[in-house]
Parts: C-alpha cells; structure tokens; sequence
C-alpha cells in the first residue's frame, strides 16, 4: 500500500474480510507514523450489523492522542473559575469509573487516563467531583465511597467493587439500566438539587420507584426507600 495515497475497500457480500484488511491497514500504517483518514460509506458503519445480529466488527485507529487532548480539556475545566465556583459538580458520562466487575475494563482503564483530572485530586488543587452519572453496563446500580457500600438490583448480588474502583472513585455514582440488559430494560435517574446535597430516585419505565436516596457532599448516602441489595466492598 505504500505508493498508494487513496484505498477503497468494497464488497457485495457478508464475512468477506473487508474489516479484517482495513483493520491491518490501519495496524500497519499507525506503526509508520504516517496520518491516517477513514471515511465509513454505507449501512455497516455501525455497531450492530443488520445481518449477523447483534455483533459487528468494529474499528479501531490510535485512540493515545484523542485520550491526551480528553484530559488536556478536562484540566482547563477544573482549573476554571466556573468549576472552581460552582455550587456543585456533576459529571455525566457513558461509561462509568468504576469496573465493578464487569467486562468494561477496556473503558474504565481509559477513563482513568483521560478523566485522571476528575478521579484524582490527591493534593485537593481543586473542588472534588459531587456526583457521577453514567450507565453503560445496562444493569442499575449506585456505589457510595464514603459508606463504602454498593447497592445493586436483585438477582446482581456477585457484582463487587475491585480495589480499583475503591482507589479511584471520589463521590457516589449512580448507573441506570439499558436495553439487553437482565433488570429493568429501561430506567431513568431523576436529580434533585437541594440546598445542601441531592436526592436521587432511580426508575422503571412505568414510574415505579426501584431506589431513592440523598446525600451531602462528603458524607455517607442516607437510603429512603430501594429494592436494591446492599453488597458491601
């Protein structure tokens, strides 16, 4: 592919490899420290094949740079006069910073290198993180750092906090659950902001409340009502 400047890869058919040569085309190049464009054409661009439900190939390109700029942003933010400021601080994200157990380690890993301004403020430079709201793993649950306790849907009692997730976490997270998953297949989280913390209640598409919580900055998680199961660490 050397000479080359511009590569098309086509096919008319399912399985034929077209994702498996793009891949080391992008291996190879990556390794030559030569730039790389990808333009995805098509209905396969996704990450759920209308063929061969419901797993795709997916592709990967070098992800260290866009992880460096993630974390660059992420310091001017709490460095800010805004964060520095604010009554509170809420993070949203996908993925979550904890593993606990799950099979998202490759995500969890990352967020530790891009979001190292939010997990670590050893030396407290800046305000703490209040709260943490993600989902990702399609299964609800919340995890409170300063009772040390996990709460989690029936039926996911063998979910546990690593010593990473308890090294790395610096407020309570709350996840809700995602379709495909074995609890409910859709759940909301609803945030009240009150004048000294919030209040959280996690529920089900028909209104049912499956957990309700408060809590201040700083101090343990106070549950009001939950169908959830206390796991410890």
């Amino acid at each position: 592919i050397r000479p080359y400047r511009s590569i098309s890869i086509i096919g008319m058919c399912k399985n034929a490899g077209k994702t498996t040569v793009l891949n080391q085309i992008i291996k190879e190049v990556n390794g030559n420290g030569r730039v790389l464009a990808i333009t995805s054409i098509g209905r396969d661009g996704e990450d759920k094949d209308l063929v061969s439900k419901p797993y795709h190939y997916t592709l990967r390109t070098d992800t260290d740079q866009l992880l460096r700029d993630e974390k660059e942003f992420l310091e001017q933010v709490v460095a800010s006069e805004e964060y520095k400021n604010a009554k509170f601080r809420i993070v949203l994200s996908h993925a979550m910073p904890v593993d606990c157990g799950s099979v998202k380690q490759y995500y969890t890993d990352r967020m530790e290198v891009f979001a190292a301004p939010l997990l670590r403020n050893e030396n407290h430079e800046y305000p703490p993180v209040d709260l943490w709201l993600c989902a990702d793993v399609h299964r609800s649950f919340r995890y409170d750092p300063a009772g040390g306790t996990l709460f989690v849907e029936q039926g996911d009692e063998a979910r546990r906090l690593t010593a990473g997730d308890i090294r790395r976490v610096p407020c309570p997270v709350y996840v809700n659950d995602g379709p495909g998953g074995k609890g409910e297949q859709v759940s909301m989280i609803r945030v009240e902001v009150q004048p000294h913390g919030f209040r959280l209640s996690i529920c089900a598409a028909d209104g049912r409340i499956m957990d309700c919580s408060r809590f201040e900055p700083g101090k343990a998680v106070v549950t009001e009502e939950t169908s959830y199961i206390a796991v410890g660490e």
